[in-house]
């Protein structure tokens, strides 16, 4: 296991976009990646999200991008939201 200041910190901007699903498959597997943050508005998504991916944090979920990138500080993001909101979240 590496020490936590070797790993990527990443954040999750929306889980609108259903290649989400193939991040958190391969992310949530790896040594090297920390998910630091999800940021989703929509309830019922992260409620799918949580019961598809059992090693996703609860707490590391917020319900506003500002929020997430606020509280987790990711080193980077990955932005799975509709392709509508990615210049709001870029910004």
């Amino acid at each position: 296991m590496l020490p936590a200041e070797d790993k990527l910190r990443v954040g999750i901007a929306g889980l609108a976009h259903g290649h989400a699903q193939s991040f958190f498959r391969t992310a949530l597997a790896r040594a090297d990646i920390e998910i630091v943050g999800v940021s989703e508005p929509d309830a019922t998504t992260v409620a799918t999200y949580l019961r598809r991916f059992p090693k996703l944090d609860r707490s590391r979920i917020y319900s506003s991008h500002a929020a997430m990138m606020d509280k987790a500080k990711p080193e980077a993001v990955m932005i799975f939201s509709s392709t509508f909101d990615h210049k709001e979240i870029v910004e």
